[in-house]
């Protein structure tokens, strides 16, 4: 064999992999999600649901409830779930369509099978008892189908709205009554408050769902906080190496779909979030998701509203 000969086998060799690495992501790339999703009602106040629970799920239907992540780039399905909604006449569809994403607990998921379904939502009423605890009445004729919601099988024993679903919407946090509104429109009562950015990394663009961030400051410092609804107790989760005065803050722990994790409490901390500004708390910790992010379901006594295809945080006049 000639030189030259063994020269241009070595250079297909190394060129091989290069060009499958290549078509494997330009592929994985032009999976969508959700692309003919929409709603039965579509005009105002598509549903009105409670949250319960850390990590928080949210009720659609009685006896049917999803995990609520930004974090997750899919929505994923159980098989349970699957045959509650055949079972409740819903339409059910199974197709052969690869995709990859994170799941509700933060691990990457590489699927061949997805569902397409329709999904009740519902409008639920938040009653307070005597003791001051909020009960939960659903109207059952306030059924609304949303239609041809995709979904990956779940591998993690529960059902998860991932951001490929919730970004359609804009999403409202009831705090005082701890339930989630969903809109194809943001209602009047609210202002803007802060941008939202999506991530512009090459290596998220093959996951169905943005990743979204917003800058805030904690007494006066400025952070790029990732949007993660998957956060447990913490409003802003911040990591160790920037914390300051230690000796002043709150020792405790924080758990997540990872782990459970040593933290710091500031519990005096100055936050701007856009023209806000305020005391709040600021958990300090390390793990390996996102060292910077923020839950909007974490909030303290203000009404959120996530404005996904708008991009911009809002908050209640």
């Amino acid at each position: 064999m000639t030189m030259t000969k063994k020269r241009k086998i070595v250079v297909s060799c190394a060129i091989t992999p290069v060009l499958l690495l290549l078509a494997g992501f330009v592929f994985l790339s032009s999976r969508t999600s959700q692309t003919e999703l929409r709603a039965q009602f579509s005009d105002g106040q598509m549903g009105c649901m409670p949250l319960s629970g850390r990590p928080i799920f949210l009720e659609v239907s009685p006896g049917l409830k999803f995990k609520v992540d930004t974090g997750s780039d899919l929505s994923f399905i159980t098989e349970e779930d699957l045959a509650y909604l055949k079972s409740h006449g819903c339409d059910v569809e199974e197709m052969i369509y690869p995709v990859l994403g994170r799941d509700g607990i933060g691990d990457i998921q590489f699927n061949v099978r997805r569902y397409r379904v329709s999904i009740p939502f519902h409008k639920y009423e938040c009653e307070l008892d005597s003791m001051g605890h909020m009960h939960y009445v659903c109207d059952r004729t306030s059924v609304n189908m949303i239609h041809n919601v995709d979904f990956a099988p779940s591998e993690t024993g529960f059902s998860v709205l991932g951001m490929d679903f919730l970004e359609k919407f804009d999403v409202e946090y009831l705090q005082s009554k701890n339930m989630l509104a969903f809109y194809f429109e943001p209602p009047m009562d609210y202002e803007a408050c802060a941008e939202l950015s999506v991530s512009k990394s090459p290596l998220d663009w093959i996951y169905p769902g943005h990743r979204y961030y917003m800058d805030i400051e904690i007494d006066h410092s400025a952070a790029h906080n990732y949007l993660d609804t998957g956060v447990q107790r913490a409003f802003v989760k911040m990591p160790t190496k920037r914390a300051k005065n230690m000796d002043n803050m709150v020792r405790d722990s924080i758990s997540s779909m990872r782990g459970t994790y040593p933290a710091l409490i500031d519990t005096a901390a100055w936050l701007s979030i856009g023209n806000r500004e305020g005391v709040a708390y600021v958990y300090y910790y390390t793990n390996d998701e996102e060292d910077y992010a923020i839950n909007p379901l974490n909030i303290f006594k203000l009404d959120i509203l996530m404005d996904f295809p708008g991009r911009r945080i809002m908050m209640r006049r």
